[in-house]
Parts: C-alpha cells; sequence; structure tokens
C-alpha cells in the first residue's frame, strides 16, 4: 500500500475491516454464494428477455400470416369465389371470410 494511503485513517479503517473479512472463510463463502446467485439471476433474466423477444417476433409473424389470409380472400371475394372455398384455401373460417364480405 502506498505510504501516502496509509496516513489516511479511513483508508486505513477500511483496510482493516477488508483484512478481518477476507480472513474469515465463513464470510468468504456467503460473499461468493451471493455473487453466484447474482450471476445466475442476472442470466437467467437475459434468457427471458430473449424468450419474451422470440415470442414477440412469433406472434408478429403470426399476425402477419393472418393479414396476408384476409388480404388474399378480400381479393377472392371480389373475383367471386365462394367463401367455403376461400376458407379452404386461406385457413380462414368461413365465418370470419363471410365477416369479410360485408366490408366489400
Amino acid at each position: 500500500m502506498p505510504k501516502e494511503l496509509k496516513n489516511d485513517e479511513a483508508i486505513m479503517k477500511a483496510h482493516k475491516r477488508y483484512g478481518d473479512f477476507t480472513a474469515d472463510k465463513k464470510l468468504l463463502e456467503i460473499a461468493e454464494a451471493r455473487e453466484k446467485w447474482l450471476k445466475d439471476y442476472n442470466s437467467n433474466m437475459d434468457g427471458a428477455r430473449e424468450e419474451g423477444l422470440a415470442e414477440g417476433r412469433e406472434e408478429g409473424r403470426e399476425e402477419g400470416r393472418e393479414e396476408a389470409a384476409r388480404e388474399h380472400a378480400l381479393k377472392m371475394l371480389k373475383d367471386g369465389l365462394e367463401p367455403a372455398k376461400i376458407a379452404l384455401y386461406t385457413g380462414l373460417s368461413e365465418a370470419g371470410v363471410l365477416d369479410l364480405k360485408k366490408l366489400l
């Protein structure tokens, strides 16, 4: 430790406390266990965030597919196709296709 720091009472007090702490094996075990828990916790939080983002992306893709199916169904309705056939081709329910027909 530099000489200048040895003259600082607060630094010396902190240094002594640190020495006492590191000399106590039980306190070190507790501190290491806490540090490990914090790392695990943060890793799990990162994983949860990534999982949430993946779920959000999948929901967005599904919404996009449904919107595309509705757009195709509207075009088919304009061309005069039967709602039952449109439902078969798009994967929409026949009731959903009939609802779209009301928009025309």
